[in-house]
């Protein structure tokens, strides 16, 4: 079970850093979805790319058919990856 406690070590520090790069991830799915809702999908526009690049998801809604959520999910869990191999493989500023 994970105890965020008040001791404030590095394990702490480390595990609320990948809780907000998740949380990153599901800002950006959500204005995405809220994005192709109110202008609707136009997939000869550069804003595409700039969405297969920023949300994960999308990338694997190409190949087959995803709700809106599970693709807020994907771009959720692939965040928290990003932040867990930065937190891993670059130093800690303190």
């Amino acid at each position: 079970m994970l105890e965020f406690g008040l001791k404030g070590g590095r394990d702490d520090i480390m595990m609320r850093r990948i809780f907000l790069w998740s949380v990153a991830g599901l800002i950006v799915a959500c204005a995405w979805i809220m994005i192709s809702i109110v202008v609707g999908p136009d997939y000869n526009l550069v804003r595409w790319t700039v969405v297969e690049v920023t949300a994960p998801g999308w990338l694997i809604g190409h190949s087959m058919q995803l709700n809106q959520y599970w693709t807020v999910l994907i771009n959720c869990a692939a965040y928290a990856v990003i932040g867990m191999l930065l937190e891993a493989f670059l130093p800690s500023s303190r």
